[in-house]
């Protein structure tokens, strides 16, 4: 909202109902602000016993109580959070004083019960002003109560003492000195910190503010906290910030907070959703009762955790975390609070989290588990949602990691440069990780994604992380898996004089396995086979195998038969890397994630005639024929007889259409 200008006369004139610092306008203070706090007036305490009341032992009780509810505090630069007044104005130069979510008149009302006398009640103060001139006001508490036609009242009058010291005296002095000025210099709050450049703080006010257009500013709202980090929300300039709401701010180091108070102070926030803490406490003599409604309510009937009143430790039997920077250099809520009694305009987590992870690439993100929890800065293509483990797979866009043949053949450009494979990747490497969440998000295949976690115990060398993901857009078209025989997992391979290349896959990769001979045990390279162009690939007998893994294999689709060769897509990981490992075949781990389609059956003449004699014998001749019976070393356009002729001296034959 936008305030008036205080006008500053000797005539005086009502103060206009806003936000406002409240400061020592003595010349011996350095600068100190009132701020109502703890909340701990007591009637009680101040009374005594009714019947032997006397009055200057209850003004020294009283100035004693006041002084825990009121502070003065350093604002020579900036103005505390809790330090922020709201005045309203009541009639007869008296104003209610709104600060931490609490009013003077409740801070100072209470009921006493005791003595022989009956009860003493008291309805609590308004705060008085009186204009002294030259831009200074003095201001006063009365204490009144009535009991058994026996009357007390008296005055206080605040004195900036200095070194913030604040005293109640019944007689007015030159020290009853303040400023009242509407907020314009920035808030400070209790407690920053700060990681690199940037200063972090938690406010939790009793005032709604907004963000100014154009600030370096940002607040951010935490969703939820799991597995030691925060989700947070940031929100947008302009944007209200209810009052009650704990938040996290951040600004440059080089700057202050800036930050504009809003609105009217209200007790009605909605904020049973927060995630931080924000059970506060009540003034000692609120005692709790239940209301018709079987609702637990304070005096006044405002429901308890409603935003009223200070933070107290006694309210949650737990350990709450103030905001602190970790030896990771990771802002987060690390630091147990041990005091009672804890500030009301800060925020506290019940567990420990971090709020801003450290940033990080993918490819720079370690493969075993340490405390850090990480943000990866790189955005992510979604792979593969295993939605039964709450699992997803994710790629970067790393292709500088490029596998290249070098001086070597390379097979799969060779044998696959035309047909359905004729685009296949299979050398653009990129760095994978997956991602295991509490609950799946809505995501599918070619989702682009942003992930925060943990990396997860044991996952060397596939990098896997325990956390969250978050959105950025559906369907990136670019993205196709790498395509990979069952000879890639051996990487070269020389056969006959002849070094071919095979780009390997690497951990946690999702890719589409093409030609995978399955042997009853393991899936193979075929011995001898026929490209996508139905070509026969006879300059090179590959060898290899990976024993598939089955329990990410979806349980409704048949198994493999033996003598078949299939496609699919699968999981590849790797293994530890360790001294034990006796062959390069140990290296992978293959899980197929989709049913297997078939690409050809032994004794059809894409592969060889035996499973039983794999390896042991060699083809000797290909031959093609059309319809009419001509013979030709290459296939005619239209059907082809195939007749494979092997070094035994059998042979095969089957129908090919070019």
């Amino acid at each position: 909202m936008d305030l008036e200008p205080l006008i500053k006369s000797s005539s005086f004139n009502n103060i206009p109902d806003g936000f406002y610092s409240i400061k020592s306008a003595v010349t011996n203070s350095d600068g100190k602000a009132l701020e109502l706090i703890s909340n701990e007036f007591c009637l009680q305490s101040v009374v005594g016993s009714v019947s032997t009341f006397e009055e200057d032992a209850g003004i020294t009780r009283a100035q004693t109580q006041l002084r825990k509810d009121l502070i003065l505090t350093d604002v020579s630069q900036t103005v505390p959070a809790g330090s922020v007044m709201y005045l309203k104005y009541m009639g007869n130069n008296t104003y209610e004083l709104f600060s931490q979510g609490v009013n003077l008149k409740k801070v100072t009302s209470g009921t006493h019960h005791g003595g022989n006398a009956g009860d003493a009640d008291y309805d609590g103060s308004y705060l008085t002003i009186t204009d002294k001139g030259d831009g200074k006001y003095g201001l006063s508490i009365s204490i009144a109560f009535s009991v058994s036609n026996y009357t007390v009242a008296f005055t206080l009058n605040l004195k900036d003492k200095g070194d913030n010291k604040l005293s109640m005296e019944k007689t007015d002095d030159d020290y009853n000195m303040w400023s009242i000025e509407p907020i314009t210099t920035p808030i400070k709050t209790i407690t920053t910190v700060t990681s690199g450049d940037i200063k972090y703080t938690t406010l939790r006010s009793d005032f709604s503010y907004v963000i100014p257009n154009g600030s370096n500013t940002k607040a951010y709202r935490v969703e939820s906290i799991s597995d030691d980090f925060a989700s947070l929300e940031e929100y947008e300039q302009g944007d209200t910030i209810y009052a009650g709401v704990p938040t996290i701010l951040s600004y440059p180091s080089s700057e202050s907070l800036n930050i504009i108070p809003v609105g009217n102070p209200s007790f009605k926030y909605n904020i049973n959703n927060v995630v931080l803490y924000n059970n506060y406490g009540t003034h000692k003599h609120d005692d709790p009762h239940t209301d018709a409604a079987n609702v637990t309510v304070r005096d006044g009937g405002e429901p308890r955790g409603d935003g009223i009143g200070y933070f107290s430790k006694e309210k949650y039997s737990g350990t709450l975390y103030r905001l602190s920077v970790n030896e990771n250099d990771v802002v987060g809520f690390w630091t147990p609070v041990t005091n009672s009694i804890i500030s009301g305009n800060e925020a506290y987590a019940t567990q420990p989290c971090a709020l801003f992870p450290k940033e990080v690439n993918l490819k720079d993100l370690p493969t075993t588990a340490d405390q850090i929890t990480y943000k990866l800065v790189d955005p992510l293509t979604v792979a593969y949602v295993d939605g039964t483990n709450k699992v997803i797979y994710a790629k970067d866009d790393n292709g500088a990691d490029e596998q290249l043949a070098g001086e070597n053949v390379d097979f799969m450009a060779q044998h696959y440069s035309s047909g359905e494979y004729a685009d296949a990747h299979y050398g653009d490497h990129s760095n994978w990780v997956a991602i295991k969440v509490a609950s799946m998000p809505t995501v599918v295949e070619k989702d682009m994604i942003e992930a925060t976690g943990k990396v997860v115990d044991g996952t060397s060398p596939n990098r896997t992380i325990q956390g969250r993901v978050t959105k950025l857009n559906s369907t990136n078209s670019n993205y196709n898996p790498n395509t990979y025989s069952i000879a890639n997992f051996y990487g070269t391979q020389a056969f006959n004089g002849t070094t071919y290349f095979f780009a390997k896959p690497v951990a946690n990769e999702i890719g589409q396995i093409i030609w995978a001979m399955w042997d009853g045990e393991k899936f193979v390279v075929p011995q001898q086979g026929v490209n996508d162009s139905g070509e026969p690939i006879n300059d090179a007998r590959l060898t290899g195998s990976v024993a598939p893994e089955w329990n990410l294999y979806p349980s409704t689709a048949a198994m493999p038969e033996k003598a078949w060769v299939y496609k699919f897509l699968g999981l590849i990981q790797k293994r530890a890397t360790s001294s034990s490992l006796k062959a390069e075949t140990d290296e992978y781990v293959l899980y197929p994630l989709t049913p297997l389609e078939t690409m050809g059956q032994m004794g059809e003449g894409e592969v060889y005639t035996a499973i039983d004699n794999l390896g042991s014998k060699s083809v000797a001749s290909v031959k093609y024929y059309n319809m009419m019976g001509v013979e030709s070393d290459v296939p005619f356009q239209g059907v082809n007889i195939v007749v494979t002729r092997y070094d035994d001296g059998s042979q095969s034959t089957h129908k090919m259409l070019k």
